[in-house]
Parts: C-alpha cells; sequence; structure tokens
C-alpha cells in the first residue's frame, strides 16, 4: 500500500531504520537489513532520540486521545 511507503520512508528520513530497494526484497536482503539496523549505533541513538519524543508528548495515551477527539468520540 502507498501509505506503508510513505511511512517506510518517512522512518528512513528519521534516521529510525532504512528502506529495501524495491523489487530486491528478498528473505535474505529482510534479514541483512534487520541485522545492519540492530547493529547501527546512528539508529539506536534516533531511536533513544523518538522513544523521549513521544514520551514528552504524552506517549500513547495522548495520541489515542488524540484519535478520539478527531473521531469526535470525546
Amino acid at each position: 500500500m502507498a501509505e506503508q511507503r510513505a511511512n517506510a520512508d518517512r522512518i528512513a528520513e528519521l534516521g529510525l531504520g532504512t528502506v529495501p530497494p524495491p523489487g530486491e526484497v528478498t528473505p535474505d536482503a529482510l534479514w541483512r537489513a534487520v541485522e545492519d539496523v540492530a547493529g547501527d549505533g546512528h539508529v539506536r541513538e534516533r531511536l533513544a532520540w523518538m522513544r523521549r519524543e513521544m514520551t514528552a508528548a504524552g506517549g500513547a495515551p495522548a495520541a489515542a486521545d488524540a484519535v478520539e477527539k478527531v473521531l469526535g468520540l470525546r
């Protein structure tokens, strides 16, 4: 789905992960990508940054409240 590509691109843009090239996604390529990301110190630093940002913004409860507000459930 196009939305998934947009999410993946944003994750890569923020330094939180990587996006395998379309058409080159195989089980071996995915495994290598997972190993590369898991061993990448920069990605770990960016994930810690994102964790702090999410916590400061109220975390999952605040996100759920915002969604419910937009949907008119609150």
